[in-house]
């Protein structure tokens, strides 16, 4: 008999896959039931969570996934926070060590600067005879002064890296705009943030902009016009039923 602490361990894909499959119901009936594509129950089965939307639509897919099977669906909402949990400490572990690494060349490009800054101190002020400077001396202070080509720790010129990140920031924005043909509903997440509902009718016209990307619900795919940086989206035809869709 399967104690609690086993049960715990048990992970909330295979909990829900392991009742599938022992009252032989197919993936695609899960599917068609909570109205989600089949591949979406795979990775949810798989507990891939790097392909699964955020987490308020997931427990919701869960909870109708469980009560589709017959199982407990807090129990299984509990498995799913425990693995997504774990997930999140992994992938911080290694943000922490891309960040400490960041860090590092941080603090290699002031030590540089303040080299930089030594060496023109040493010239105007520490220097013993100021007024008897040579002239190779004086062309190296001006060349300091008007260097344009101060590259940092990375050997990236340092001139215009405002500019570029400005520019990256731009190129980086996600905009995306929903034209309305048929009436349908629409549930959207923009950057992780609190989903927003829409009834939309023929004629509507949305417009969102995304550093990182949306997630969205949507009741009927051939009723609307999606648009990513002013170029069509297409949409895989889901056949009446509800979509997820994740930009990018």
């Amino acid at each position: 008999m399967t104690s609690e602490n086993d049960q715990n361990r048990v992970s909330f894909g295979q909990y829900l896959k392991n009742t599938r499959q022992d009252k032989q119901i197919s993936l695609e009936a899960v599917a068609n039931a909570i109205k989600i594509q089949a591949k979406l129950v795979e990775h949810i089965e798989n507990e891939e969570h790097d392909k699964l939307p955020t987490a308020v639509f997931v427990k919701g897919f869960l909870r109708a996934y469980a009560d589709f099977v017959g199982v407990d669906k807090d129990k299984t909402v509990q498995f799913y926070n425990a693995s997504l949990d774990e997930y999140k400490k992994s992938a911080g572990f290694e943000s922490d060590r891309l960040g400490k690494r960041e860090a590092t060349w941080q603090q290699v490009f002031i030590l540089i600067c303040a080299m930089i800054l030594v060496i023109i101190l040493s010239v105007f002020v520490i220097s013993p005879q100021p007024d008897i400077i040579e002239e190779d001396q004086l062309d190296q202070v001006e060349q300091i002064l008007n260097d344009k080509e101060v590259l940092n720790a990375e050997g990236n010129n340092v001139e215009g890296t405002l500019e570029e990140r400005a520019s990256q920031k731009r190129a980086n924005t996600i905009l995306l705009r929903i034209h309305t043909i048929e009436a349908t509903t629409l549930k959207i997440i923009v950057d992780n943030q609190d989903p927003q509902s829409y009834n939309l009718h023929p004629g509507d016209r949305l417009e969102f902009a995304a550093s990182s990307g949306f997630n969205i619900l949507l009741g009927k795919t051939s009723a609307v016009r999606l648009f990513v940086n002013d170029k069509p989206f297409r949409v895989s035809d889901s056949n009446g039923q509800m979509v997820n869709i994740q930009i990018p």
